[in-house]
């Protein structure tokens, strides 16, 4: 059962890696203003511009790296990802001013690929009948370690100081290298053969007959962007619920959680089932679903209300993306499955780029509560596009799977 351990082992440095990078977001705007920025309104265009500038270079180089990772194997790009991690995070503690942080950050998000190249070690090393499933726990082990990041760092930024913060980084992302280097191994014989039947007409991209990659690639960007439209205002929306200044941040801070404690409880859930009901029918299901609680969200008149339908959101949420991912691994061969992760990281980048732009014009030109209907209507049209342009991936198992 090698890939079961692949997997679990992956989870952990997931969880790892994503938790490192997310340990400086509680005192980032805080650290800006140590690099020099003083003025209130230059503090925040700055903390957008460096997440930005993350996004936009992580968006641009995954597909580079993808066709890396087919060429040189899965599990050396997802080493090279981490230490490259762990160097940039000791670059960063020195950085002189805001220029540099946000140059480091860049080329931090350039090196990285770390997303792309797990989930295409995931997809290459799981039998078919079981990716759902192996994509669901991934996403699982991201989501937690997004949502415990920031906790974390607030608590050691505090009790340490900043820079220790940037050395927690290095060390974490370094040990991650080396249980990677040691515990993964890489297995492409029977239990992991992904399909054993080659259309002579396959050249670039998938097969023929099957879904293009570029409309799972509008699927995940769509998706994507309606998550990260709606984030940043949350806590103004629960502000106009809840006129409470001394617990405000508290119940704020909840109703943000909720969404990702669903998630992390949905994904492995909704990941097996996709494998069983299949992900065309389950993506479907959970855009729609998203896309109908956006629109509920905008009708809740208590923090309580928009917590419990955030809840059910992340629900939904779940089993977008590891049923994407599923489907773009059985659209593929092995050897070119890099490339593709490679490209749909992509989407999620430029996702996770536009998002909170196209969110902020939207309350600017309207107000916050208008960005939930908008959103709410692109899941649901997304949901349209999947029905009317994807298929159901054909899955051609190795028989000797099946006693896995």
């Amino acid at each position: 059962m090698l890939w079961k351990k692949n997997l679990y082992v992956l989870c952990l440095t997931q969880f790892l890696a994503m938790s490192s990078m997310q340990l400086i977001m509680p005192f980032l705007p805080f650290y800006i203003e140590k690099l020099g920025v003083t003025e209130p309104g230059a503090v925040t265009v700055w903390t957008g511009i460096i997440a930005s500038a993350n996004f936009l270079a992580s968006a641009i180089m995954s597909p580079v790296w993808g066709n890396m990772t087919d060429r040189l194997g899965c599990k050396i790009m997802v080493l090279r990802s981490l230490v490259a991690l762990a160097t940039f995070a000791v670059f960063l503690s020195l950085a002189q001013n805001v220029y540099q942080f946000t140059a480091i950050r860049a080329l931090m998000g350039a090196f990285s690929g770390f997303n792309a190249a797990a989930i295409a070690l995931v997809a290459v090393n799981t039998p078919e009948q079981h990716l759902g499933y192996a994509l669901g726990l991934l996403q699982t082990a991201q989501v937690a370690g997004t949502i415990t990041g920031p906790l974390f760092g607030g608590v050691i930024a505090s009790l340490y100081g900043y820079h220790q913060v940037f050395h927690l980084i290095t060390l974490i992302n370094g040990l991650a290298a080396v249980m990677v280097y040691i515990l993964i191994r890489e297995s492409f014989g029977p239990g992991c053969t992904v399909r054993d039947i080659r259309d002579p007409a396959e050249k670039n991209g998938s097969s023929p007959g099957q879904t293009p990659l570029w409309v799972v690639f509008v699927v995940i960007f769509i998706a994507q962007l309606s998550v990260r439209i709606v984030e940043p205002m949350v806590p103004i929306f629960v502000k106009s619920l809840y006129q409470d200044e001394r617990f405000l941040s508290l119940i704020a801070g909840i109703v943000i959680a909720s969404t990702g404690v669903a998630n992390v409880l949905g994904a492995p859930v909704l990941g097996r089932r996709s494998d069983r009901s299949g992900y065309k029918l389950t993506l479907v299901l959970s855009l729609t679903g998203a896309g109908l609680l956006y629109l509920a969200q905008t009708l809740a008149s208590s923090p309580w209300q928009l917590g419990i339908l955030r809840f059910f959101l992340g629900f939904c949420m779940a089993g977008i993306f590891p049923s994407a991912n599923a489907i773009v691994g059985h659209l593929f061969p092995k050897e070119k499955r890099g490339k593709a992760y490679g490209i749909i990281s992509s989407a999620t980048f430029l996702g996770n780029f536009a998002g909170p732009l196209t969110g902020g014009l939207i309350a600017a030109r309207f107000s916050v509560h208008a960005v939930f209907p908008v959103t709410g209507a692109l899941l649901l049209i997304n949901a349209v596009w999947v029905v009317k342009s994807l298929m159901e991936p054909r899955k051609i198992f190795n028989p000797r799977q099946e006693e896995n």
